[in-house]
């Protein structure tokens, strides 16, 4: 393993004797890019949160990676950081565990390309609804998500919509979910969705279907029975 962060590298270059590591830290430098991990034919986990790179970009012969953390680049007010298809197909192929937090994302639905990955930590980004998370249900291996400072994650039916997306979901921003838990959400999803199927009585049927419904609890209300005629 090689860790090597807060030494404000800009630039990395293969040395003799580098091709067997497998694991490399170069968290708070100065990188600008991961072209150079090519050099690193055996490398399977990087880390190289809380530097300058922009752009999720990958040469066509990056090693195979298991890890990615990517984490909190530094940003000017007007960038976004963005990702490329290349880097993600090349990724697919073996990525298990992703971090993208603090990139001021609007959604994580690049990882589509992922279908290995089992663990997703995308904390502090700028997913606002369901809609930002939707490739999730392609991933059939995926096992732990965290979306902790979302705007999504403070709705209350936050839980629900990761849990329909998620058919193997354990971990869901750092708490326990067993099968139970989650198959309880789901059915409570569904509901939720045949409620707003379903259409809506006018305001003044409910009103009156209430008061109806409490003469007859009241016994105010009695049905009347119609009179025999009287004989003079």
């Amino acid at each position: 393993m090689i860790d090597a962060s807060w030494n404000r590298i800009s630039t990395v270059d293969g040395s003799v004797g580098m091709r067997e590591v497998s694991r490399i830290h170069l968290n708070n430098n100065q990188l600008t890019d991961l072209d150079w991990v090519t050099a690193f034919p055996k490398l399977q986990r990087l880390h190289v949160d809380d530097n300058r790179i922009k752009v999720l970009s990958l040469p066509p012969k990056a090693p195979k990676l298991l890890g990615l953390s990517i984490a909190h680049q530094s940003l000017a007010a007007d960038e976004r950081f963005t990702v490329t298809k290349a880097a993600m197909a090349l990724l697919g192929e073996t990525l298990e565990d992703l971090d993208v937090s603090e990139l001021r994302l609007e959604d994580v639905n690049f990882v589509s390309e992922l279908p290995r990955l089992k663990s997703l930590t995308a904390d502090g980004n700028a997913v606002k609804d369901a809609n930002g998370l939707s490739a999730l249900v392609l991933l059939k291996e995926l096992t732990k998500v965290s979306l902790l400072d979302n705007p999504l994650a403070r709705e209350r039916q936050f839980m629900e919509q990761v849990a329909v997306l998620c058919a193997e979901l354990e971990q869901l921003n750092g708490q326990a979910m067993t099968p139970t838990q989650r198959e309880f959400m789901r059915k409570l999803a569904r509901r939720r969705e045949v409620r707003k199927r379903s259409p809506a009585k006018p305001a003044a049927i409910r009103v009156a279907t209430a008061h109806y419904a409490q003469l007859r609890v009241s016994g105010k209300h009695q049905e009347r029975t119609p009179r025999s005629p009287r004989l003079l």
